[in-house]
């Protein structure tokens, strides 16, 4: 294990300026730091508020669907509530198809001797890359463990397409009807809490996860109708969530950028400090 002994941290020789100016340093950096840090918060606060409304969107397209006069019925789930009158009600085994027994899991040292150009899944999506594949076609792919089931940070369902390989953390399941997206995010919209397993780590097992109950309609062209305003949401509020995440970073950026360079004498920054204090 790598270390830094006390002695050889010690001996480091780092040129200081004269203590008003160390102040003046300090002072600046709060100033301007805080700034910045108030346009990180407003664009976090802003993701927050898009990621919101993308996910109330879509929820509302795969458990409600898209006509608002429809009639509607109770569907026997608490936390579903009514689902159109003509949508089937049935567990997840009902609508798709488990392919968990061809998921095959490679240890890192094993794809550190297989890079390749095929994506590499785990619980969470892309994890790594390696040279061969075991898929070719679109499939939900469902976090099967980990913290993010409880969390829901990041999506615990999500489509997988092309060429690609999953291990044995994320279950693969394959739409009957062939609506990958439609199912990816009906299983998304999912309060799966109460069927999530484990303290230390969280799981949701095949089985609870075949057996959760789901409303879909019974009409390929509703599904298609309902997976084309999902299409719809991801273009409109994926860019702007991108604009925000792109924004971030460039202030912190900026924000390590302005530290290192008053610290190491790159700006003189005592006629500023003079400045923001009289203004």
């Amino acid at each position: 294990m790598q270390n830094l002994s006390q002695d050889n941290f010690h001996s480091f020789i780092a040129p200081l300026p004269p203590t008003g100016e160390q102040s003046a340093i300090a002072t600046f950096l709060e100033h301007e730091t805080a700034k910045i840090d108030a346009l990180i918060a407003e664009q976090q606060r802003l993701i927050e508020l898009l990621q919101e409304k993308r996910q109330a969107v879509i929820s509302h397209a795969v458990t409600k669907g898209l006509n608002p006069d429809a009639p509607m019925k109770d569907s026997g789930v608490e936390w579903l509530g009514e689902v159109p009158e003509h949508w089937e009600v049935g567990p997840v085994k009902r609508f798709l198809a488990s392919m968990n027994h061809k998921r095959i899991p490679l240890s890192s040292e094993e794809r550190s001797t297989r890079q390749g150009e095929y994506p590499y899944y785990g619980a969470s999506g892309v994890i790594d890359s390696v040279d061969d594949f075991l898929f070719e076609e679109s499939l939900v792919l469902v976090s099967e463990d980990g913290a993010n089931l409880l969390m829901r940070s990041t999506p615990i369902a999500f489509v997988a397409s092309g060429k690609y390989w999953v291990n044995n953390h994320a279950h693969i399941l394959k739409p009957l009807d062939g609506m990958p997206t439609f199912w990816s995010e009906m299983i998304e919209s999912l309060q799966i809490a109460p069927f999530v397993t484990g303290s230390a780590q969280p799981k949701l097992t095949s089985e609870a996860l075949m057996n959760l109950i789901v409303a879909a309609p019974p009409e390929e062209a509703e599904k298609s109708g309902i997976q084309k305003r999902i299409q719809e949401a991801i273009a409109e509020f994926d860019p702007l969530l991108g604009a925000s995440r792109n924004s971030i970073a460039l202030l912190q950026e900026r924000r390590s950028a302005l530290i290192s360079a008053a610290v190491t004498g790159q700006i003189d920054v005592r006629g500023r400090v003079q400045e923001a204090e009289a203004a």
